[in-house]
C-alpha cells in the first residue's frame, strides 16, 4: 500500500492540475516557473474541447473528503512570480506575457518594427487587444489575432536579443516558442484559402521572423502564401473592392497589400527565386502619407503628415520592389540565358533615374523639424538597398575578376559609399533593434565587392590609385561585421560564409609590397575559383531536408515497436531549424 506521503504528493499534483484547468485567470495572475512552459505544448493539441470540465469539477469537489480520510493537511506549493500568464480560449488556457512584458513587446513593435512594415494600425490593434488584457478570449475570430500577437512577441524577442554569440549552433532562436505557438494556432487556417487582413498581417510578420532567424525557404513559403491570399481576397484590384469599405479600411488594405508586395520582392530576390506578384496584375493606389498614431478606425482619416508619417518609407519600398522585379527578370529568370551588358546598363540606368528624379520628391527626412532615429534609419535603408540592387546587377562580372574598368569603378564607389553610410550608425551595433540585421547583411555585400577589387591587380585596368581607399573600406567593413557577429547570429553566419574570402584578401594585403595591389599581381584569377560566395543566387544555398531524414528510425522497426510519435518528429519545426547545413546562407537584401 502506498505511503501517506506518496499519496499526499499525488493528490497535491492532481489538485494543482485541476485548479489550473478550472480557475479563471485574472489580469496580472502569475504561474510557477515549472508550469510556465506547458501552455506552449497545450497549443499543439488545441481543439476547443470541453468534454472533461464536468467530471473534473466533480473530482475536485471530492478532494477535501479524501484528504480528511487519509489525515492529510492542506498544502499550497510556493509560487515564484514568472513572466507568463494565461488567456482562455474555449476550455484551453494559452500563454500570454505579464502585463509589463506585454507592454514592452507592444512598445518595441510600434516603435521599431511596424514603421518599416506598416501593415498594422496601432489604435486598432490596442482596441482589439482589450479582451486579451482582461484575460477573456472566446470567439473563433480571435484566434488569428492571438496568433498575430504571438508572432509579434517572437519578432521582438529575436530583435531585442543582445546575448553574446560564441558560435553558430542548432539551438532555437530567441522567440522560438512564441513562433511555435502562433504556427500551431493557424497551421490549418493558412492553407484554407480563406483569409482576412489579420491573417495576411500575421504571414508578413511570420516571414519577417523567419528572415531574421535566417531560414530562407520557410520565409519564402510564408510570404508566398500571403501573396496568394491577397489575390484570393481581391486586394490586388482596388476598383473591385466595392463601396462597403470605408476610407480607413481602404487605407489599411492598401498598406497591407503593398507591404506584402515589397516583402515578397525582397525575400524572393534574396533567395534567388521568382517573386509572387506580377505588376501587370496589380491595380492598387499607394496609401496616403498619414501618421499612424493619429489614425483611428472609428474616426475620419487625419490629414497627411509627411513630418511624422512612416508611409513615405513604404512608398520607397514599393519602388524598390518594382526595381527588384526588373533585376530578377533581367538577370536571373529562367528565360534569361546570360544577360547582355546592354540589358544590365538599361536596368542600372532605370535605377539611377529613380534615385535622381523620384527619390528627392519623397520627404524621408522631415523638412521643418529635426529627424528622429527612425527617420535616419529609414533613409539609410532606402539608400543602401538601392545601392545593393545596383551591385547585384554586376555581381557575376565582379566575382569573375574579369570586370572592366568602368564596372570596377562603379562597384567600388557603391561599396565604399555603403560602408561610409553604415559607419555613421556603428554605435547602434550593440543596441536591440531590427536595424542591426540590415547593417550585417548590407556590410556583408559590400565586403564581397571590395574583396573582388583587392584580389585583382587593378593596374591592368587603370584603377590602382583606388587601392588604399578600397583596402581601408574593406578593413572598416570587416571590423563592423565582426563586432555585429558578437551579438547577432545572422552576422556570425555571414562572417562564416565570407571566411574564405577574408583569408584570401588578408594573404594579399599582408604580402610585402610597396602597395597592397602588388600582392594581388602574384595571383591568377583561377586561384580564386570557388572562393567567392553568393556568386549565383540559385538554389545551391537554400536550406532543405535530406531525403533520408528519419529513415533510420523507421527502417527495421516491427509492429510491436511502432510509435506514432515518430511521425511528429519527422515533421517538426525543431527538426527543420536544427537541420545542419554545409552550404552557405542567403545574402539577404
Amino acid at each position: 500500500m502506498p505511503s501517506s506521503t506518496s499519496v499526499e504528493q499525488r493528490l497535491t499534483r492532481l489538485e494543482e492540475k485541476i485548479n489550473a484547468l478550472l480557475s479563471p485567470q485574472r489580469e496580472g495572475s502569475v504561474r510557477s516557473n515549472e508550469a510556465a512552459e506547458s501552455p506552449f505544448e497545450v497549443i499543439e493539441d488545441y481543439q476547443g474541447d470541453t468534454t472533461f470540465e464536468a467530471p473534473l469539477s466533480a473530482l475536485n469537489a471530492n478532494l477535501d473528503s479524501m484528504k480528511a480520510q487519509l489525515g492529510l493537511q492542506d498544502w499550497t506549493p510556493d509560487r515564484t512570480p514568472g513572466t507568463i500568464r494565461r488567456v482562455r480560449v474555449g476550455s484551453q488556457f494559452l500563454p500570454f506575457p505579464s502585463t509589463s512584458d506585454y507592454q514592452n513587446y507592444i512598445d518595441f513593435f510600434f516603435e521599431d518594427i511596424n514603421p518599416c512594415h506598416s501593415c498594422v494600425n496601432e489604435s486598432d490593434f490596442k482596441q482589439k487587444n482589450h479582451n486579451l488584457a482582461r484575460g477573456a478570449f472566446a470567439r473563433s475570430d480571435d484566434i488569428c489575432f492571438l496568433a498575430l500577437n504571438y508572432i509579434i512577441f517572437a519578432c521582438a524577442d529575436i530583435l531585442r536579443n543582445v546575448d553574446p554569440v560564441h558560435e553558430l549552433t542548432s539551438a532555437p532562436c530567441p522567440g522560438w516558442k512564441w513562433f511555435l505557438a502562433s504556427d500551431a494556432l493557424l497551421r490549418k487556417r493558412k492553407l484554407s484559402g480563406k483569409a482576412d487582413l489579420c491573417l495576411i498581417q500575421f504571414l508578413i510578420y511570420e516571414a519577417f521572423y523567419l528572415v531574421h532567424a535566417d531560414r530562407s525557404s520557410a520565409a519564402y513559403s510564408a510570404i508566398g502564401i500571403a501573396c496568394r491570399l491577397c489575390f484570393q481576397m481581391g486586394l490586388h484590384d482596388e476598383p473591385r473592392w466595392g463601396k462597403d469599405h470605408n476610407p480607413y479600411t481602404a487605407h489599411m488594405r492598401q498598406r497591407v497589400f503593398w507591404t506584402v508586395y515589397f516583402v515578397d520582392r525582397r525575400i524572393s530576390l534574396s533567395c534567388g527565386r521568382p517573386y509572387g506578384m506580377r505588376d501587370s496584375d496589380i491595380r492598387v493606389d499607394k496609401p496616403a502619407w498619414l501618421c499612424d498614431k493619429m489614425l483611428n478606425p472609428s474616426s475620419p482619416l487625419p490629414e497627411p503628415d509627411p513630418e511624422m508619417s512612416a508611409i513615405m518609407y513604404l512608398v520607397c519600398m514599393i519602388s524598390f520592389g518594382n526595381l527588384a522585379g526588373v533585376v530578377w527578370d533581367t538577370m536571373f529568370s529562367a528565360s534569361v540565358d546570360g544577360p547582355c551588358s546592354e540589358a544590365i546598363a538599361l536596368v542600372d540606368a532605370k535605377i539611377r533615374h529613380w534615385t535622381d528624379t523620384t527619390l528627392p520628391t519623397i520627404p524621408l527626412l522631415p523638412r521643418h523639424t529635426s529627424p528622429t532615429r527612425r527617420h535616419l534609419r529609414q533613409q539609410l535603408l532606402v539608400n543602401t538597398r538601392i545601392s545593393h540592387l545596383r551591385l547585384l546587377l554586376h555581381r557575376r562580372e565582379m566575382v569573375s575578376l574579369k570586370y572592366s574598368a568602368s564596372t570596377g569603378l562603379l562597384c567600388g564607389t557603391l561599396a565604399t559609399d555603403i560602408v561610409e553610410q553604415i559607419k555613421t550608425h556603428s554605435h547602434e551595433i550593440s543596441e536591440p533593434s531590427s536595424f542591426r540585421f540590415h547593417l550585417a547583411t548590407t556590410v556583408g555585400g559590400a565586403i564581397l565587392i571590395l574583396a573582388t577589387l583587392l584580389c585583382r591587380d587593378l593596374s591592368e585596368i587603370g584603377l590602382e590609385s583606388h587601392n588604399t581607399e578600397y583596402a581601408e573600406s574593406f578593413h572598416a567593413a570587416v571590423a563592423m561585421l565582426r563586432e555585429l557577429s558578437q551579438v547577432l547570429r545572422a552576422a556570425r553566419r555571414i562572417l562564416d560564409d565570407l571566411e574564405s574570402v577574408l583569408t584570401s584578401v588578408r594573404s594579399i594585403l599582408l604580402r610585402p609590397a610597396t602597395s597592397p595591389q602588388n600582392g594581388a599581381a602574384n595571383f591568377t584569377p583561377s586561384a580564386f575559383d570557388n572562393v567567392f560566395t553568393y556568386s549565383n543566387p540559385g538554389l545551391a544555398h537554400q536550406d532543405h531536408f535530406a531525403e533520408n531524414i528519419g529513415s533510420q528510425e523507421i527502417a527495421g522497426g516491427g509492429i510491436a515497436s511502432f510509435n506514432y510519435d515518430t511521425f511528429a518528429s519527422l515533421d517538426s519545426w525543431d527538426a527543420y531549424f536544427q537541420q545542419p547545413s554545409s552550404e552557405y546562407g542567403v545574402p539577404w537584401i
